[in-house]
């Protein structure tokens, strides 16, 4: 419940410190005193817009502040608001965010002003009405959930069917260009030894001029390397006769000579296969000039051809991937879809059945209210299917007839303000026990109301506070007698300013101001006694 409320430099409020009690909190006061600033105030607090127009005259700050108590659990929220128009947010005197406190504060207070019973007037409404009396909300979380499913379901169809358009736009110019790349199915360790390749049949002759005059070096010459190891390795072996410790070194010129055999073999077959071979020229030529063209259209580098040719494979892929997924996407649309509609069927006929109890409880409630010839129903309207909506598939429209012989018609069409706040009242007191909301402000929903039907209102509303905490700006005596705790609302002078300022009232002072309620400003001993009548008899 709101237990304590603090407004400073808001509209005429220079700074006013308000304590709310369990049960009915009535507030009443002149027209002007401030009354509905108080209940805006609260607005603001639950996350409601500022104006620049609401600070308070000369002032560039304006400070809300509420206490919430939730059992053992308090909550205090502050708002402060700034004339270069930003604002500032505490949960608990810590910083946060606006959603933050809308998302918490929307199940501790539920206002109904003018604004709530043009809500009622409002058919879309109506069905939330319905449902909160209704004993289906697992259901209808359940239900949610499914819509939502489907919704997201055909989100990712629409989205992937984009994708798969503009895939076939691309298809045919990526399928060129991976062909194009693929051609010779290079890596980039084989673009190297293209490179080293051609570099080596490009100077064969110099190759086999160096290698040639090598062989000659080694083998081939008078003083080659080959003959130079011979005649030291039969040096050697005449000399190990004398000195058997030269034998190492003999055997070790004789591994140097067949190495140096390998060599002049091996590089005999390399200088043979340098021998002009212009086919290969050829071919290695066009797949090197082929390669730098794929550099020169796709990055640069060979790498960056690499790397588009992986994109376009993966692209591709996607494409048959999109077809695929669509295809199982929409097979779950039509298991999804199913569900739903079987979670709707369902809820459309607990509505139609709750519905007829919900008729009955709002007519025997309005009958209390002198409205004994009322004609409450709920007419329902299937909707097509391109409606369906997370609510099911059918919306209502409340219909009365207020008057003997009268055809029910749109609600909107035929109550007065007083009905209206009679029938916005039977509502909330048929929703008792189910609303969830901790408090309840009610801002002169008594409009239109008077004499005894003001009286049995009052009552309703008394016992409504039983359930929860009643904030009631009212301006009829019948109702303010029925409050626990009574606060009045005038206007102040101070300082050559006008401000609002709120007084606790006691019995006596309590007393007066509901005897001015009866009388005016001018206060009659009649209006008195009747004051004095109206809280013994509320109050025993």
């Amino acid at each position: 419940m709101l237990s304590n409320l603090f407004i400073k430099n808001f509209a005429i409020i220079d700074e006013l410190n308000i304590d709310f009690k369990s049960g009915l909190n009535l507030v009443t006061g002149e027209t002007g005193a401030g009354k509905s600033i108080i209940v805006n105030a609260v607005k603001l607090l639950l996350g409601g817009k500022f104006s620049k127009e609401l600070f308070r005259t000369g002032e560039d700050r304006t400070t809300i502040e509420g206490l919430f108590k939730n059992g053992d659990k308090d909550l205090f929220v502050r708002r402060v608001f700034l004339s270069n128009g930003t604002s500032r947010t505490f949960l608990n005197d810590e910083p946060s965010s606006l959603e933050k406190v809308k998302n918490i504060t929307k199940f501790m207070v539920d206002l109904h002003g003018q604004h709530e019973q043009q809500r009622l007037l409002d058919p879309a409404q109506h069905i939330d009405y319905l449902d909160s009396w209704g004993s289906y909300q697992q259901e209808l979380i359940e239900l949610c959930q499914l819509y939502s499913t489907m919704e997201t379901i055909i989100k990712k169809i629409r989205t992937l069917k984009a994708k798969e358009k503009k895939t076939y736009e691309k298809k045919e110019l990526y399928e060129f260009q991976l062909q194009e790349i693929s051609s010779f199915n290079l890596s980039i360790e084989d673009e190297l030894k293209l490179q080293d390749t051609f570099k080596v049949i490009t100077n064969a002759n110099t190759l086999q001029e160096a290698m040639t005059t090598i062989l000659q070096l080694a083998d081939e010459n008078d003083h080659s390397i080959h003959d130079s190891l011979s005649q030291i390795e039969k040096i050697l072996n005449r000399s190990i006769k004398i000195d058997s410790n030269l034998e190492s070194y003999s055997t070790r010129i004789d591994q140097l000579i067949i190495e140096i055999e390998d060599i002049v073999s091996e590089l005999t077959q390399y200088v043979n296969s340098l021998s002009s071979n212009e086919q290969l020229m050829e071919d290695i030529n066009q797949k090197i000039s082929y390669v730098e063209m794929l550099k020169r259209k796709y990055g640069g580098s060979f790498e960056k051809v690499i790397e588009h040719r992986e994109f376009l494979r993966e692209w591709l892929q996607e494409k048959d991937n999109y077809t695929n997924e669509i295809k199982l996407l929409e097979e779950k649309l039509v298991i999804t879809r199913h569900q739903y509609l079987e979670a709707a069927l369902f809820i459309s006929q607990s509505r139609k059945t709750t519905a007829i109890l919900f008729e009955g409880e709002i007519i025997r409630i309005l009958s209390m209210m002198d409205m004994k010839n009322t004609i409450f129903t709920v007419n329902f309207i299937p909707l097509s299917e391109n409606q369906f909506s997370a609510l099911g598939i059918d919306s209502c429209q409340f219909f009365i007839s207020t008057n003997i012989g009268e055809d029910v018609k749109p609600l909107s069409k035929v109550v007065s303000g007083g009905e209206i706040s009679r029938i916005m009242l039977a509502i909330k007191i048929a929703l008792q026990g189910k609303d969830k909301t901790s408090s309840l402000i009610f801002d002169e929903v008594d409009t239109g109301i008077s004499g005894a039907t003001a009286e049995k209102i009052g009552e309703m509303i008394y016992q409504l506070s039983s359930h929860q905490q009643i904030i009631c700006i009212t301006h009829l005596p019948q109702i303010a007698s029925k409050g626990d705790y009574h606060l009045r609302v005038y206007k102040g002078d101070s300082k050559g300013t006008t401000s609002t300022k709120i007084q606790s009232l006691n019995f006596e002072e309590r007393i007066l101001e509901i005897a001015g309620l009866i009388s005016g400003k001018t206060i009659t001993d009649s209006g008195k006694q009747q004051a004095i009548k109206l809280l013994e008899e509320s109050h025993g």
